[in-house]
């Protein structure tokens, strides 16, 4: 019987002294590719803990738009700041605003997030917003768990969407989002059903965290009218509300969100003049993916047009989202 990392009985018949070597040298890589992995998680969790402000954005619709924002209320109040937007253009918008496109080889991974805040972070960031990459509940979870570790989560609402990863019913979806709750930290959420907010509330309280429901208000009324693309009043209250929980004034916070460049997805009108025709105007939706803010926003986007103006759909609906038709039209 040999004594060592790894015990093995020795068989003396051809090729044992061999297979001896072979267990015993995978015995000490696996202990020593072990002891990197410790190492390595207690490095990036020292990492993480350099951060005074930590969120992680989720939900269904107004993820990059709300971690555009926030990140610009961040930035207005004087910190060095990430924001990770993913949606319909991943990239990271750092301290001063500017945007860097995200390279990726093969599809999106979950695993990019690791290498982003390790490279800014090594850069003096002391802010990060990182909107959820993931759909599937375990994914989300892993996310926020495991990775970003936030202690703020932002719900920016629950709609009817990603039913074949997250349920079939509105209350199913709000508690797979749940999945980024952190354990007693902070929720904000810009969603207002009863129904829907009562099962946050019970998910935030099994996992000790607190439930923050950003209000309507009267400055995040007034705000909406200020942006140059259509924005939702929800969206606007999401940040004030993270704002006023980080000690940030309403007027720094104000002006933070209109200095954030809006995602290349978000829904602006254009006018297109011509003097042999009637005026046409041209509004892309393409961003709006669910039943709910596709019929908010068109009804929206009506309200500022001129009265009796015809309306002509050009739909481009993806191969596996064949159902969406059905359900708008």
């Amino acid at each position: 019987m040999l004594e060592g990392t790894l015990t093995v009985v020795i068989f003396y018949y051809p090729g044992a002294h061999f297979m001896l070597t072979f267990l015993a040298a995978t015995g000490v890589s696996a202990a020593l590719a072990m002891e990197g992995f410790r190492r390595r998680g207690i490095r990036y969790t020292a990492t993480l803990d350099t951060l005074d402000v930590n969120i992680h954005v989720n939900g269904i619709r107004g993820k990059s738009t709300v971690a555009r924002m926030i990140g610009g209320v961040l930035r207005s109040q004087g910190f060095i700041t990430i924001a990770k937007p993913t949606g319909t253009y991943a990239c990271v918008n750092d301290h001063e605003g500017t945007e860097h496109a995200i390279k990726r080889v093969g599809p999106p991974n979950i695993n990019e997030q690791y290498d982003i805040l390790k490279q800014w972070l090594a850069k003096g960031a002391n802010a990060a917003v990182f909107e959820c990459m993931a759909v599937k509940p375990k994914y989300q979870a892993l996310c926020q768990d495991v990775i970003l570790r936030s202690p703020i989560c932002i719900i920016t609402n629950v709609r009817l969407d990603h039913q074949e990863d997250m349920g079939d019913t509105v209350e199913d979806i709000a508690a797979s989002l749940c999945s980024t709750v952190p354990v007693d930290g902070t929720v904000i959420t810009g969603e207002r059903n009863p129904k829907v907010v009562d099962i946050l509330r019970e998910k935030c309280q099994a996992r000790g965290a607190t439930l923050i429901v950003a209000e309507e208000s009267e400055t995040s009324r007034a705000l909406i009218n200020k942006f140059d693309y259509q924005q939702f009043e929800e969206n606007v209250a999401i940040a004030l509300a993270v704002a006023e929980l980080l000690g940030i004034d309403s007027d720094t916070a104000c002006r933070g969100m209109l200095s954030a460049a809006p995602d290349p997805g978000t829904t602006r009108v254009t006018r297109i003049s011509d003097s042999h025709q009637p005026d046409l105007f041209w509004v892309p939706m393409f961003a709006t993916n669910d039943w709910e803010s596709t019929v908010r926003v068109f009804e929206d986007v009506q309200q500022g047009l001129p009265e009796g103006c015809r309306n002509v759909i050009a739909l481009n609906n993806r191969a596996d989202r064949t159902d969406h038709v059905a359900v708008v039209f």
